[in-house]
C-alpha cells in the first residue's frame, strides 16, 4: 500500500525563480494494478516519480510504504525501502558504461542471500524475456539506446520487487519492442503495483489501469480505465518480403533470390571460397544470420493488435527475499579502481608529481622542526631531572644559625608528616674514578667520571636495565648509560671503551677509600648514578661528627651476608670487631647535637665488609634528617612526576605565610633546646627544579625556531590538501555519472566511497611513499658523510610518521570531495551536473 499525503516540492525555494514542482499532492495508489501518470513535459510527473522513488528529496507531506512512513529524506532510511521493495526503470538507463551487461544485473542480486547459480539463472531469465541474452557479456556502451533500455528494464524486473516504478520505459524502443516490454509490465501488474510515467496516451489508454494526469505540479484527473482500447502498430523492424519487388537469378551453380523497393542497377561481387562468402559491394551492406534481431518475412505487412498478437509476455519470476543493502564487492572494487586510474592515468600523472614534492618538502621541513625541538640534555642537563629542590632562606640576616636550623628541622617534620609519598634526598656534587687495567701502558692512570646526580637505585625501574644486573652488595652500582656515554667522549682512551667496558669496573669516590663496583647500565635518559641508600650515606661528604664512619642497616647486612642478627633497639649498635673507633669503645656519635648517638652492644667479625657499624634500620631517616640539616638552607626531594612536583609547590604554598610571618616560636614547647628565651622564626619558602630551570632558556629558544618551522610545515601541508582537493574534485566530476548510477540503484554509499579513498591511496603509495623513502635514505646517506658534517640525520620514526600522516591526509583530503556528492540525493548527483 503506498499512500501520498500533502506532498509539496520545490525547486529554488525562497528565491526570485521559485518553482512549486509538486503541489500538495494527495494520492492513494491500489495494492496492485498498472498506474500511468501522464502529463506534458515538464508538468513535474518525473519529479514525483523520483520522490515516490526515494531518488529525490521533498518539501512537506509524507509517503508512507506498506508500514514504513516517510515524512523526511533520510538516505539509509529510503535506500533500505527502495532495495527492498522498489524496482526503477529510468528514462536516461542508467547503466555502467564500462561494465558488461552481466555485472549491471549482478550488482542488484549481490543484496539477496542466493546462490550465483540462482543468480546467473535469474539473470539469463530476464534477459530472455527483454530480448537480451545474447548480449550478455557485451559492455554498455557497446549497445544502441534500444538495447540499453531493454538491459535496464531487466534490472529493474531482476528482483521481482513490489513496486515498479517506469519513468517512460519504452521511450527509446522500436514498437514491436515496445509491445514485447510493455506486455511483460502489464503481465507483472496483476501481482504487482506499477507505476508509469509516460506523455504517450496510446500506451496508457491501452495497457493501464488507472491513469493519473498531473499538470504543473497539481494532479487534474485520477481515472480508473474501465476498458482498455486495442493498441495497434505496423512491425516496423522486420523485412516483409511481399512488399518488394521480386526477381530470380538461377543456373546450374547460384540461386539467388533478389528483393527491391526502387528501380535501381545493383553492383554486387560474390566470391565464394573455401565454405566462406566474400562480398563486395558499393552501396551499405548488413549481413542476416540466425542471431539477427531483423527476420525476413515471406508476407505482406500487417497492422497487428497487441492484446491478440503472440509475443513473449508469459513473465514469472519468484520475489526474492532482502537481505542486505547491496555494495560492491572487494574485488570489484579492486577492478573499479584500477578502471578508473586507468581512465585517468594522464590525471594521475600530473597529481603524482606535486605530491613527490610535497613529501619531500614536508619531510625536510619536519625534520628542520625536529632539530629546533631537540635539546641535548645529556650534553647540558647533568642534574635528575625528579630532583625537586626546597629553598629555606632565612627571611632577616641577624636571625641566628641555631634558630634558622630549628626552623628546618620543623618544616623537615612537618613536610614529611603531610607528603608521605615525598622522600628526602641527599644531593651533592659527586665524582668517581676508574682506571683501565687490561692496558699495560695506562694501567696505573686514574680517570675521572663527574657531573651527575647520585640517587638510591630504590628509583630505578629494572625495566631500564640495558647491561648487566641490578645491585645486591652495597658496593655495587649501576650507571645510566649518558654518564659513561659522556666519559667516553671526554677520555682519551675512548677508542678503548665502548658502554659494556665498564660492566664489573671498580671505581672510587673521591676522598672515600671504599672500593666500588658498576655491576649494571641502565636507560633512564637521566645523568644519574643509582646506588644503595646506606652507601649514599657513607659517601656523603656530611658536616657530622664521625665523619667517614660507614654504617649499614640490620636488614641490608642481614640480607647481604646472609645471616640472622638481635633485634637492635634504635639508640644502638654493633661495631666491626676490626675496626678501631677512634671516639672511644662504648657510645657511636654521628653528629655534633648528640641527637644520634648509638650505644655499642656487640662487637662482630663483618668478614672484611666494606662498613663499620650496624644500625636499626629506621635510623636511616634520622640520619638523613640530620645530613640535611646540616646546611638547613636546601631541601632536597624526589618527585616522581609534574603531579607529584605540583603537590610539593601547593604545599609550599599553603605554608608559605606561617613560616615567614615569625608565627612559629623557637622554644622548647616547640623543640627548641639552645636557648631559653623566644625567638622568631622568619623563613621564605620556595620549590623550584634545576633541571627545569636549566632547560628553560632552551626551550625558549626551541619554541621561537619551532614556531617558524611549523609555519613553513603547515603551509607545505596546505598547498598539499588544496592540490589533492581540487585534483580529487575534477576527478571525482569525471565520475559523477558512475557514482549518481551507483546510488540510484542503491549501492552502499561507504562501498563507493572506498572506491575513491583506494584510488587516492594508491596514487599515494606511488608517490608520497616512494618520495618519503628517496628523501629518508639521501639525507641520511649525506649525513654519515663525515666531510659534510651536517648533522641532520633523519630518524626512522619521523620518516614513519610523516609519510604515513601525508598518505593518510592525502585519502581523508581526496575523498572529501566524493563524500560531498554523496550527501545529494540520487536525482541530484545526476541533473546537477547535466548528467
Amino acid at each position: 500500500m503506498i499512500k501520498v499525503k500533502n506532498l509539496n516540492k520545490y525547486f529554488y525555494r525562497h528565491k526570485s525563480n521559485e518553482i512549486h514542482v509538486l503541489n500538495d499532492i494527495s494520492l492513494e495508489f491500489p495494492e496492485t494494478g498498472l498506474v500511468t501518470i501522464f502529463g506534458e513535459s515538464g508538468c513535474g510527473k518525473t519529479t514525483f516519480m523520483n520522490v515516490l522513488g526515494g531518488l529525490d528529496n521533498f518539501s512537506s507531506g509524507n509517503i508512507q510504504i506498506d508500514d514504513l512512513s516517510i515524512k523526511k529524506y533520510s538516505s539509509k532510511k529510503i535506500d533500505r525501502i527502495r532495495n527492498e521493495k522498489i524496482g526503477y526503470i529510468f528514462q536516461n538507463y542508467l547503466l555502467l558504461q564500462q561494465r558488461t551487461v552481466y555485472d549491471n544485473l549482478i550488482l542488484l542480486l549481490n543484496m539477496y542471500d542466493i546462490s550465483l547459480e540462482e543468480k546467473n539463472e535469474r539473470i539469463d531469465y530476464v534477459l530472455e524475456a527483454v530480448g537480451m541474452l545474447k548480449y550478455k557479456k557485451k559492455n554498455v556502451s557497446e549497445l544502441s539506446g534500444g538495447q540499453q533500455q531493454r538491459v535496464a528494464i531487466a534490472r529493474a524486473l531482476i528482483k521481482s520487487p513490489s513496486l515498479i516504478l517506469a519513468d517512460e520505459p519504452t521511450g527509446n524502443l522500436d514498437e514491436k519492442n515496445t509491445i514485447q516490454i510493455m506486455n511483460i509490465i502489464k503481465k507483472i501488474s496483476k501481482n504487482t503495483l506499477v507505476i508509469l510515467v509516460s506523455h504517450e496516451k496510446s500506451i496508457a489508454t491501452s495497457y493501464s489501469d488507472y491513469i493519473i494526469e498531473i499538470t504543473d505540479g497539481k494532479i487534474t484527473n485520477n481515472n480508473v480505465v474501465e476498458s482498455n482500447t486495442l493498441y495497434q502498430y505496423e512491425d516496423d523492424q522486420n523485412i516483409y518480403l511481399k512488399e518488394f519487388n521480386y526477381q530470380n537469378l538461377s543456373n546450374d551453380n547460384i540461386n539467388i533470390d533478389f528483393y527491391s523497393n526502387e528501380d535501381k542497377k545493383i553492383n554486387v561481387q560474390i566470391v565464394y571460397k573455401n565454405g566462406k562468402f566474400y562480398i563486395k559491394s558499393d552501396n551499405d551492406t548488413i549481413y542476416l544470420d540466425n542471431s539477427s534481431e531483423i527476420k525476413l518475412i515471406n508476407d505482406h505487412k500487417k497492422v497487428l493488435d497487441a492484446t491478440t498478437e503472440t509475443i513473449e509476455n508469459n513473465f514469472e519470476l519468484k520475489p526474492l527475499e532482502f537481505v542486505k543493502t547491496p555494495r560492491l564487492s572487494f574485488k570489484e572494487q579492486i577492478q573499479l579502481t584500477f578502471s578508473n586510474l586507468q581512465k585517468l592515468k594522464k590525471r594521475t600523472r600530473i597529481l603524482s608529481f606535486p605530491l613527490f614534492i610535497l613529501i619531500v618538502l614536508a619531510l625536510l621541513s619536519l625534520q628542520s622542526v625536529a632539530s629546533a625541538r631537540f635539546i641535548d640534555k645529556q650534553e647540558l642537563l647533568k642534574m635528575d631531572s625528579h630532583v625537586y629542590t626546597i629553598n629555606l632562606e632565612c627571611g632577616h640576616k641577624e636571625m641566628m644559625t641555631p634558630v634558622h636550623q630549628f626552623g628546618f628541622k620543623y618544616f623537615y617534620n612537618d613536610f614529611l608528616e603531610e607528603n608521605p609519598n615525598i622522600e628526602p634526598l641527599l644531593i651533592t656534587p659527586m665524582k668517581f674514578y676508574y682506571s683501565l687495567p687490561n692496558f699495560n701502558q695506562i694501567t696505573e692512570k686514574k680517570y675521572e667520571i663527574s657531573n651527575f646526580t647520585v640517587l638510591p637505585f630504590e628509583f630505578i625501574d629494572e625495566k631500564t636495565l640495558l647491561y648487566g644486573r641490578m645491585p645486591e652488595k652495597i658496593n655495587e652500582i649501576v650507571v645510566e648509560k649518558w654518564v659513561l656515554e659522556s666519559a667516553i667522549t671526554e677520555s682519551a682512551v675512548s677508542n678503548f671503551l665502548d658502554i659494556t667496558s665498564f660492566i664489573n669496573r671498580p671505581v672510587g669516590f673521591k676522598n672515600q677509600d671504599a672500593s666500588y663496583k658498576i655491576v649494571g647500565v641502565v636507560d633512564s635518559k637521566q645523568n644519574t648514578v643509582y646506588m644503595n641508600k646506606w652507601a649514599i650515606i657513607n659517601i656523603f661528604p656530611s658536616t657530622m661528627k664521625a665523619e667517614y664512619v660507614k654504617i649499614i642497616g640490620k636488614s641490608e647486612f642481614e640480607k647481604l651476608n646472609n645471616v640472622k642478627l638481635p633485634e637492635l633497639a634504635m639508640n644502638t649498635a654493633i661495631q666491626n670487631i676490626d675496626y678501631n673507633y677512634k671516639y672511644g669503645s662504648k657510645n657511636l656519635i654521628l653528629n655534633d647535637d648528640f641527637s644520634l648517638q648509638y650505644s655499642i652492644i656487640d662487637y662482630i667479625d663483618f668478614n672484611s665488609a666494606p662498613y663499620h657499624f650496624i644500625l636499626n634500620d629506621n635510623t636511616y631517616s634520622n640520619i638523613l634528617k640530620s645530613i640535611a640539616s646540616c646546611s638547613f638552607e636546601f631541601l632536597n626531594v624526589y618527585c616522581e612526576n609534574d603531579n607529584e612536583k605540583k603537590q610539593v609547590d601547593e604545599y609550599i604554598e599553603s605554608v608559605k605565610e606561617f613560616y615567614s610571618s615569625g608565627q612559629l616560636i623557637a622554644n622548647k614547647e616547640n623543640g627548641f633546646e639552645y636557648y631559653t628565651n623566644f625567638d622568631k622564626v622568619h623563613i621564605n619558602l620556595n620549590s623550584y627544579s634545576d633541571y627545569d630551570n636549566a632547560l628553560e632558556p632552551y626551550l625558549l629558544e626551541s619554541n621561537k625556531n619551532v614556531a617558524s618551522r611549523l609555519l613553513i610545515t603547515l603551509t607545505i601541508l596546505v598547498i598539499s590538501v588544496i592540490i589533492v582537493f581540487f585534483s580529487m574534485k575534477s576527478y571525482s566530476i569525471k565520475n559523477i555519472y558512475d557514482i549518481g548510477v551507483y546510488r540510484a540503484i542503491g549501492i552502499k554509499k561507504s562501498s563507493i566511497a572506498f572506491v575513491y579513498a583506494l584510488e587516492i591511496l594508491i596514487i599515494s603509495l606511488k608517490t608520497t611513499l616512494v618520495g618519503g623513502i628517496f628523501t629518508f635514505l639521501i639525507v641520511n646517506i649525506i649525513n654519515g658523510i663525515p666531510i659534510f658534517d651536517l648533522q641532520i640525520g633523519m630518524s626512522f620514526e619521523l620518516f614513519i610518521c610523516t609519510t604515513l600522516g601525508l598518505i593518510l591526509l592525502n585519502v581523508f583530503v581526496g575523498v572529501l570531495p566524493v563524500i560531498g556528492y554523496l550527501r545529494l540525493t540520487p536525482s541530484q548527483i545526476l541533473t546537477k551536473y547535466d548528467i
